[in-house]
């Protein structure tokens, strides 16, 4: 747990379940971070984990206003499961949501770079991809099959960085922690309520799918 140097008053939580659970909570100007790396335990290890942090910081889930959530591209029953959740919390206690993409989210970890690629790896030859400039989306989501579509968008924008966790990044998902969750939710200008907030699902239809679409 350690302070928050912005010292806003702002209260919020953050979930993650794209891949694993993690969990950050600001409240009073002190933040906690929490992951586990359990795998397919999304289920049994998210409230318990979160409860925890909550009793730890002596808080309530009545006190935050702002509620984030990862919303893919990243595992199907995780990402259900934790943007349910947030969402329920969202109706009973009123609180906002603010959405975030786990390609947007993983490339908080360099906001210094005009050109950062973000890549998930989906299993079977399958990246999930998006090229961010700051605050601007230079690429949308997308969804690729095959590493020659891949190195394909590379050679198009030439990325200064690419975070990934993949073979292909100059940063790997390894080294991320809890720093781009604060950037994330520092930069927020997007909100929902809990009517309109769905995971992401970027695979396109089978009948859709060109040469490069999973």
């Amino acid at each position: 747990m350690y302070s928050d140097t912005k010292k806003t008053e702002k209260n919020w939580i953050f979930i993650n379940t794209s891949k694993n659970v993690e969990l950050m909570v600001k409240c009073r100007g002190l933040l906690s971070y929490q992951c586990s790396l359990e795998q397919n335990s999304t289920m049994t290890v998210l409230l318990p984990l979160l409860d925890n942090m909550l009793s730890s910081m002596n808080a309530d889930l009545c006190e935050f206003d702002t509620m984030g959530v990862c919303i893919g591209p990243g595992s199907f029953t995780g990402l259900r499961i934790g943007v349910a959740t947030i969402k329920a919390f969202s109706q009973v206690f009123g609180a906002k949501i603010v959405p975030v993409t786990s390609l947007r989210l993983n490339a908080y970890i360099d906001t210094n770079k005009d050109n950062i690629m973000s890549v998930v790896g989906g299993g079977k030859d399958v990246f999930f991809v998006a090229v961010y400039s700051g605050k601007h989306t230079l690429y949308e989501p997308q969804c690729l099959v095959g590493e020659d579509c891949l190195k394909k968008l590379m050679d198009k924008f030439e990325p200064k960085k690419i975070v990934t966790d993949t073979a292909f990044g100059s940063i790997p998902l390894s080294n991320l922690d809890g720093q781009r969750i604060v950037k994330a939710m520092s930069d927020c200008d997007v909100f929902c309520n809990h009517f309109n907030v769905e995971p992401l699902y970027i695979r396109r239809p089978q009948p859709l799918r060109g040469a490069c679409d999973a």
